[in-house]
């Protein structure tokens, strides 16, 4: 009988509730968003830059340069030679980047085949790549598609019919990887001759003249008859990630970059990320004090809500008494409404920060990386 009257008291308040309920889950889910963002974006960035790995770039800054190695961001990224990785190779195993474009909206990162196994991540379905035009996709694309071994991707392409830009290429899918981290798992990977083949560099011979820019579809057949233009030593390359034999090599390696003995910049992941993550905790210390505050006023607000709402119900208060009614089936019946509410409220928040969560990470990769 109570819990009826709760329901049919709310409902006859439409606009009370909904402005109380707004508040605390708007509250709520503001909190747990930005909390499990934070975490979440945290806890990726430790688990992925290993003891043993330095990244090797251009001039375009190091954050770009670590997003664009481990994490296969591809935006505004400069290239440069595959031939400036030759002095790296002393150290460790160097793996080659190059990944401005995309299919499907995801990263296509043209990389070594060896990444796999440094980087300890294994196929649930399938095998890598082996031919130009086979890529290797992450589970989150997969799923994300319903892609399956033996579907094809194409290369999302900038113009057709423009040589300075991005040519569509058709990619087998040969293996599907098991999950790894949020990077990994929506990247499309690929060897370096198909992203080049992507960039113009690649092409095929028909009848002795150039074919047309228009689809590439890398059959057995057309590979018989297709070519890279140029000394493969300029071909590009966006970032390099170095799996360094041990930690005396990546010391020196450092020691070397520090004397500008490279013609590239060499940095430690670890190091770099380490700073944003007590950048991050120091901004999160900051949220968790103005959220503290703005708790405090919402908590006084809904005080002042509640106790104008006992002033308002007096009358009907006095009904109940006047009906012999204890005053505790009131206070009762006071009480659930505000514990309905909250609990509504809460699970709204929590739905709202589910939702939010996402956007929110990618804000806060796209801010740190602007």
């Amino acid at each position: 009988m109570i819990f009826r009257l709760i329901i049919k008291r709310l409902l006859s308040q439409k606009l009370f509730t909904a402005l109380i309920t707004a508040a605390i889950s708007l509250a709520i889910a503001i909190f747990l968003t930005f909390t499990q963002s934070i975490s979440e974006y945290k806890n990726s960035l430790s688990s992925v830059a290993e003891e043993n790995i330095l990244v090797a770039g251009g001039t375009q800054g190091h954050l770009k340069t670590i997003f664009n190695a481990i994490y296969f961001k591809n935006e505004n990224l400069k290239t440069y030679k595959i031939s400036d990785l030759d002095k790296l190779k002393d150290f460790g195993s160097v793996i080659p980047v190059f990944n401005k474009y995309s299919t499907l909206g995801k990263t296509i990162a043209g990389i070594k085949s060896d990444y796999f196994n440094l980087n300890n991540i294994s196929f649930s379905k399938g095998a890598t790549f082996v031919k130009i035009g086979q890529c290797v996709i992450g589970r989150e694309v997969a799923n994300e598609y319903g892609l399956k071994v033996g579907d094809d991707l194409i290369s999302d392409a900038d113009a057709a019919f423009d040589l300075s830009k991005a040519v569509p290429v058709k990619m087998k899918i040969t293996g599907i990887l098991n999950a790894k981290n949020a990077y990994v798992d929506q990247t499309v990977f690929t060897s370096l001759k198909t992203t080049w083949t992507i960039h113009g560099i690649g092409h095929e011979h028909k009848e002795n003249e150039e074919a047309t820019v228009e689809l590439v579809d890398l059959t057995k057949e057309k590979l018989e008859n297709f070519h890279f233009h140029g000394d493969e030593k300029d071909f590009p390359v966006t970032s390099a990630i170095i799996f360094t034999n041990d930690l005396k090599a990546k010391a020196e390696m450092q020691a070397l970059a520090l004397a500008d003995k490279f013609p590239l910049q060499i940095i430690n992941p670890r190091d770099t990320l380490d700073q944003i993550n007590e950048s991050i905790s120091g901004v999160s210390k900051f949220f968790y004090f103005l959220f503290t505050l703005i708790s405090i006023a919402l908590a006084i607000l809904l005080l002042v809500f509640f106790f104008q709402s006992s002033k308002i119900r007096a009358r009907e208060k006095a009904r109940y008494d006047a009906l012999g009614i204890p005053g505790s089936f009131y206070f009762r019946l006071i009480i659930g409404e505000w514990i309905i509410l909250f609990s509504i409220s809460i699970l709204l928040g929590v739905l709202i920060s589910i939702a939010l969560r996402p956007l929110m990470t990618q804000k806060i990769l796209n801010i740190l990386t602007s």
